[in-house]
């Protein structure tokens, strides 16, 4: 004769409602969403006050160390073989990054004017040099200051 094994009750498991991982996925993200928020909040904005005094800084930077060069307004010149900065050539192509590295640095052609420059002047004499983009061309800009 053959025994029958008993027949055990599965648990039941406790289940979870429907509606608490959705909850627990917006929590988060209204979490993390609003610490973004706190941090950006904390970073001051820039005023019309403020861009004023940068691109008077850097017009100021920029027509005693780069207008012998570049042209006064950015047009480059082609016997000094220094491109021009304002938005006929590729200057916008560059990222900050870059731009600042050939400001400090120097490049093939370019000498160092700017190892001395405080950072406020080069982000001014970036800033001002900017202005003579298209806004496309400077949307388009990789690696921009303030990113």
């Amino acid at each position: 004769m053959t025994r029958k094994k008993p027949v055990r009750k599965k648990k039941k498991q406790a289940s979870r409602p429907n509606w608490l991982i959705p909850v627990v996925v917006a929590a988060a993200i209204v979490f993390i969403g609003g610490g973004a928020l706190l941090v950006n909040s904390s970073q001051p904005k820039s005023t019309a006050a403020d861009i004023e005094q940068t691109l008077a800084l850097g017009e100021i930077v920029y027509q005693e160390n780069c207008a012998a060069c570049h042209g006064e307004r950015g047009e480059g010149h082609i016997q000094l073989d220094a491109p021009a900065l304002d938005s006929t050539e590729h200057a916008w192509h560059h990222p900050d990054t870059q731009i600042i590295e050939l400001i400090r640095s120097g490049g093939q052609q370019m000498p160092p004017v700017g190892a001395n420059f405080t950072p406020q002047e080069v982000e001014s004499v970036i800033t001002y040099v900017k202005q003579w983009w298209t806004p496309q061309q400077r949307n388009a800009q990789r690696g921009t200051i303030g990113e």
